[in-house]
């Protein structure tokens, strides 16, 4: 079975509401993209309701920060599922800042804008490295925190 490298970005991520997706996956390490050529936006999740969701755009000018892991062609067609390949997303290559590549997944969908008064999650954090910091995400529901 083929083994493959994939670049996480949102709530795939350790400590978010969908890393459970990733259990049939190794994590590799932290990672980011090599070139600035990408754009993180946020939108009202549909399987979430009240939290945003990340989507990582071609044809911008920011390098993104993320996780790498490694998955069998199973988990693959699994993670491919499960992001809507085709109709959601799409999944193709990004170069890393190490020289590798491995598979991410591109938003291809259109979807509405985030209720004005939603915090934005999308940071910059140097170097035109994007993040998107859904550790603080998960506290907000419909633009307003959730009590604890």
């Amino acid at each position: 079975m083929a083994q493959h490298r994939v670049f996480v970005y949102g709530t795939l991520m350790q400590g978010l509401r969908n890393h459970h997706m990733m259990a049939c996956a190794k994590y590799l390490s932290a990672a980011r993209t090599l070139l600035p050529s990408y754009t993180i936006v946020q939108f009202p999740s549909q399987s979430s309701p009240g939290n945003t969701t990340p989507g990582l755009r071609k044809h911008g000018s920011d390098r993104i920060q993320g996780e790498l892991y490694l998955l069998d062609d199973d988990c693959l067609a699994v993670l491919d599922q499960f992001e809507g390949v085709g109709a959601e997303y799409e999944r193709g290559r990004v170069l890393l800042e190490d020289g590798s590549t491995a598979w991410t997944y591109f938003l291809l969908a259109e979807k509405p804008p985030c209720a004005k008064d939603t915090p934005v999650f999308v940071a910059r954090a140097g170097d035109d490295i994007v993040f998107w910091d859904g550790r603080a995400e998960e506290g907000f529901a419909d633009g307003k925190r959730l009590a604890a």
